[in-house]
Order: structure tokens, then C-alpha cells, then sequence
């Protein structure tokens, strides 16, 4: 197939999206599908479950578009500034794009949680009869706030121990026109009244094609929700042909599922099957006419943000380049590498504000998404959250931190890049930020010295524990190979290769001795070559453990930059989180990080 990225809808307010085309060896549909995406942070950690169902739509002959929402993703504008009405004009546009650019009607719409709201919503309004694909769909507005709310009241007790509001308090603080942050997305007055008012079970047109509802949950359910058998009675009052199945899958959503699958086969196949039984291309409209060329860069007033393209072993790789309107080839351009597996925007749209923070600072920039995350081609190998947290840990998007400065220096010239990204991204930055003289700086935010726990070690041992009884009650050769070769399988399994990229391990132990067994020696040799080559580092975190680590490690890793000292810098950011998003905190990180790449 081929991907597009896209950029639409006025100069004022460009919209980002990606255009699939289905390869010409396949049975080409005369029809499209939009992809709606879910609400808030739900989109960023489903972001990747979409772009794989974008592509199993594709390869049924479809073309498929996948867009971002005014202040989501790429697009323009904040995030605060669109209530649910303003997203149903999006989705309005984006179909009128898909036809135009692909040249074939709409028949279907998509969506998961609040994005299949808005794709019924829409399906009823602005497109003509679609199939409509509903995962999971919010059906009342006011339980989803009561949601979002408890929401908030969760990670204050998880952060604090106790929680400082109520859902009560909180609702009316958005009554009264006040604010509340979730995740670094905030919600207004407006935003809270448009989704209040979101009641799926109202009179519905009857006009709509074939309908499937899907509960997503994790484990066997005997029953359905309530909401969900109501939408479906609503639509069936209607003449509708509606059905609601389970699905029994990973919560694409849900930031907390550990369980890692992005291609989720029983919520995948029984729907690939139910579009191939309801589809027919008697259904759908004349061809339109042929589409247009695709625009793959949107210039703002002071910054230009360009879609890009590069090769990773044979795997397709994008990113955004956001350079300033008038640019400074002898600055350093800054590189944002992936937290986890959230795409190239992370969580709170943090590296698209930085990255336009930086273009009005005359810097330019360019977020990547590596193999296996947001846009580009690939998949990652791990059955779960932690095991993926532990690939990265190794290093698993060193290799693609290093093609990416190859594609800046191919593409602008530039000589010196300076790494930076939270989390996951702060590993790769030191991991490659050691190795390579074109990095100038490292600016690693909330930096993970510590190896992730690995759920299932007790079960490991517990099983090694069983078979040495064994062992000592029958003491045979074959046994003693069966023990190490169950025993080094689980460990394998869990924790992978630990084996430290860079010389001198043994001179790291003065920096892991107060971290205890789980110090990440690979990463601690990062900071050490660092060190010694007097690179610049800049080291933020939040109020978190991390920063407790950091500070363990702090006078020993300060004494190895010797008269250096001074390019090792530290600071915290009081009553941060572990991502910075609370607007406030993301400002001072900001403020932070520009003022110490005007002193390279």
C-alpha cells in the first residue's frame, strides 16, 4: 500500500492526516473509510492500534484516511479551544478530503470510545448511509465526564496519597467556567457542556448502512453494558441492521494495560469478516473525480512543518521537520526521540509544542516516530507494556536515533544535532548521545537509570524452585540440562540480553553501587563517555523517583566531567509529573531547555 501524509482544511487551520491507497494487485474498492480517533489521551495511547487498522482496511482494497483534530496531533490549534462540534466539522471536512484526494466515495466511518460516538454522530448527519464501525462507543456524555473526572481524582491519590478534589467539586469548577487538566489536555466550559450533551440513544435517523457495535474487554464477560444494549435496541427501533458482539482484546485506550498487542486478531479478523459480508459496491456512489496531489507541508507564520520520509533497513520511517521562518544552519537542530510506544506528538502533544516552542526560538527540528511506533512501517516483538519498556531500556531505537541524524545531514547539511526526549527517549538520547561526535548536547528528560520490573520473575523462580527438588530426589544429567535450559528461557523471556553496548562496565560501579541490582549499566556507561568527552548534558525531571536517582548518581558523575563540571546541569521541576503535563510545568520545562541550548 501506499501512505501519504496530507495536510488540509484552511490556512488558518490545517488539519494533519495520512492517506492509505490500496496497492493495485489487490481487489481496489470503489469506496473509502475514516478513521475517527478517540478523545483526549485515549487517542495517543490508541494511536498505534489505528494506524494498524488503517492498514488491514487497506489491504482489503479500501482507501482509508486517518486524521488529527484540530489541536491534536500534528494539526493546528489547542487542544482547549474545540468542543465536541468543532470535531464533527473536522470529520465533515476530512470525508469531503477523502474523496477529493482519493477519488472514490466515503462508505465507512470508525472509530473507537468517543471517536465512534462522533463517527454515529456524524454517520447520521454529514455521510450518505455508511457502514458504520462503533468500538466501544461512549453513548452517554455525562457517565464519560463522571470518567474523566474520577480520572483525575485516581492520580492524585496515586501522586499524593490522597486526593485534594471530588468529581463533585470538579464539576462545578467547570460549571463556574474554571478548568480541569487531564493528562495535559484541558477541559473548558465549552468542552464540558458539548460532551454532557452527547446522549447516543436519542431518536436516531434511520438512514445509516450496516452497523457493529464491539465491547472491548480484556477478559471473558458474561453480559453486556447496559449503554451498549440500549444504543443497539435504539438502532434496531429504527430498521437499522445492527449487531453488538464482544471482542476480547487489550484496551487500546487504557494507559494502564500491560498486555502489548497492536494488531489484536479477535477484535481485527470477526471485523475484517463483517465488512466483507456487508460491503458491495452497489452500495456506493459514482466515482468521484480523480484526486489531487498530496501537500506534505504546512507553513505557519513564524515556522514551516514539513512531513518527511527516510529508510531504516529497509523499513519506512516518518517524522516532522519544523524548521523557523528564517533559519540558522550553525545552531544544533534538535532531535525528540520517542518516550515509548506513543508517536512522535507523546503524550499532551509535548513535542509538537516544543518543537513550534523551538521555531519561534530560530531552531529547527524534527520529531520521528521509530519502526514500530505512530506512523512509520514496522512492528515491535513484545507480548507486554514492561517487555517493550525493556527493549527500549537496551536500546532498541539506538539504531533509528543514529539513520535519523544520517537524514538531517543528508537533507539540511547540518553538522551538530542535540538529542532530547522523555522517558524512553531520554535513553536512546544518552545510549546514541555517547557514541556519536555529531551530538553536541543531551538534553535526557526524566531519564530511567532503573531496568523496568518484569512481571512473572516470582513464577519464574518458583518453577526453578520446583524442578531442584526434582533434581535432588533424581539426580540425572538430562535433568540438570532440562533445569538450566527452563530456567535461562524464563529469564530470557522476561528481561532479554542485559549485556552493557559500551566498554568500561567496570567503570560504572562507583555509579551503580547506590542504585541497587536493577541500574541500567548501559546506560550509566552513556553518561560516563559523556562525561569524558565534556558533551554538554542537561538533565530535567519532574517530582518523581527518578530525580531521586539521578541525585544519587549526581556527585560521582559531576567529579567525571573534571574541569567540565559546569556542562552537567540539573534541574527539577516542583510537582511535575513524570511526562510534565500540566501546562504550567510544560512552560518550565521549556523555558528551561531553550535557555541551555543558547549557552552550546
Amino acid at each position: 500500500m501506499n501512505e501519504r501524509p496530507i495536510f488540509f482544511g484552511t490556512p488558518q487551520e490545517r488539519m494533519f492526516g495520512v492517506l492509505h491507497q490500496p496497492r493495485q494487485s489487490v481487489d481496489c474498492k470503489n469506496a473509502g473509510w475514516l478513521i475517527c480517533s478517540a478523545f483526549g489521551e485515549e487517542r495517543n495511547q490508541s494511536q498505534r492500534h489505528m494506524v494498524e487498522w488503517a492498514r488491514a482496511l487497506c489491504r482489503e482494497g479500501f482507501w482509508v484516511l486517518r486524521f488529527d483534530y484540530r489541536g491534536y496531533g500534528d494539526s493546528n490549534g489547542l487542544f482547549e479551544e474545540h468542543p465536541i462540534e468543532h470535531y464533527l466539522e473536522d470529520i465533515e471536512m476530512a470525508v469531503t478530503e477523502l474523496e477529493k484526494r482519493s477519488g472514490v466515495p466515503c462508505r465507512g466511518l470508525c472509530g473507537l470510545r468517543l471517536g465512534a460516538t462522533l463517527a454515529a454522530l456524524a454517520g447520521t448527519c454529514h455521510v450518505r448511509e455508511p457502514m458504520l464501525l462503533l468500538w466501544e462507543p461512549v453513548v452517554s456524555g455525562e457517565d464519560y465526564v463522571d470518567e474523566l473526572l474520577r480520572f483525575v481524582i485516581s492520580q492524585q491519590m496515586k501522586e499524593n496519597g490522597q486526593a485534594e478534589v471530588t468529581r463533585e467539586s470538579l464539576r462545578q469548577t467547570l460549571t463556574e467556567g474554571g478548568e480541569v487538566t487531564i493528562l495535559g489536555h484541558t477541559i473548558t466550559k465549552p468542552i464540558f457542556d458539548s460532551l454532557r450533551a452527547i446522549d447516543l440513544t436519542a431518536p436516531l435517523p434511520a438512514k445509516t448502512g450496516p452497523i457493529r457495535i464491539v465491547r472491548i474487554a480484556n477478559r471473558a464477560q458474561s453480559k453486556m453494558p447496559k449503554p451498549l444494549d440500549a444504543l443497539r435496541d435504539a438502532w434496531v427501533k429504527t430498521g437499522a441492521d445492527v449487531c453488538l458482539e464482544p471482542a476480547r482484546s487489550p484496551l487500546p485506550w487504557y494507559a494502564a494495560t500491560r498486555e502489548y498487542d497492536v494488531r489484536p486478531a479477535k477484535l481485527f479478523e470477526p471485523t475484517i469478516e463483517w465488512i466483507r459480508a456487508h460491503y458491495s459496491d452497489t452500495c456506493a456512489h459514482n466515482v468521484l473525480p480523480s484526486g489531487e496531489p498530496s501537500s506534505t507541508k504546512h507553513t505557519g507564520p513564524i515556522w514551516c512543518e514539513r512531513a518527511v520520509e527516510f529508510d531504516i533497513d529497509g523499513t519506512a520511517t516518518w517524522g516532522i521537520l519544523n524548521t523557523p521562518a528564517e533559519r540558522h544552519p550553525e545552531r544544533p537542530v534538535v532531535l525528540m526521540l520517542s518516550v515509548a510506544e506513543n508517536c512522535r506528538a507523546t503524550d499532551a502533544r509535548f513535542y509538537v509544542k516544543l518543537a513550534r516552542e523551538l521555531a519561534r526560538q530560530g531552531y529547527t527540528s524534527l520529531r520521528v516516530d521509530p519502526r514500530g511506533v505512530g506512523d512509520s512501517g514496522g512492528i515491535i516483538e513484545a507480548d507486554t507494556v514492561p517487555n517493550l519498556y525493556l527493549q527500549i531500556q537496551n536500546g532498541l531505537f539506538v539504531r533509528d536515533t543514529q539513520v535519523a541524524i544520517d537524514f538531517l545531514q543528508r537533507e539540511l547539511g547540518t553538522e551538530t544535532v542535540v538529542l532530547t526526549g522523555i522517558c524512553g527517549g531520554a535513553i536512546s538520547s544518552v545510549l546514541w548521545g555517547a557514541q556519536d561526535k555529531r551530538v553536541v548536547g543531551v538534553a535526557p528528560l526524566e531519564l530511567t537509570l532503573l531496568y523496568e520490573t518484569q512481571p512473572g520473575l516470582a513464577e519464574v523462580s518458583q518453577e526453578s524452585r520446583r524442578l531442584l527438588q526434582k533434581l535432588v530426589l533424581a539426580w540425572q544429567p538430562t535433568t540438570t540440562r532440562r533445569i538450566t535450559q527452563t530456567f535461562l528461557t524464563a529469564l530470557k523471556s522476561r528481561y532479554g540480553s542485559l549485556k552493557c553496548k559500551l566498554q568500561g562496565v567496570k567503570d560504572v560501579q562507583p555509579l551503580a553501587a547506590p542504585l541497587g541490582p536493577r541500574a541500567n549499566t548501559a546506560v550509566l556507561a552513556a553518561l560516563l563517555e559523556l562525561a569524558q568527552r565534556n558533551v554538554p548534558t542537561l538533565a530535567i525531571f519532574g517530582d518523581t523517583f527518578g530525580a531521586g536517582a539521578f541525585k544519587d548518581i549526581e556527585p560521582t558523575l559531576r567529579a567525571a566531567f573534571g574541569s567540565a563540571a559546569s556542562k552537567l546541569q540539573y534541574h527539577k521541576v516542583e510537582k511535575a509529573d513524570h511526562l510534565f503535563t500540566t501546562p504550567p510545568h510544560t512552560q518550565e520545562v521549556f523555558q528551561t531547555l531553550t535557555d541551555w541550548l543558547k549557552q552550546l
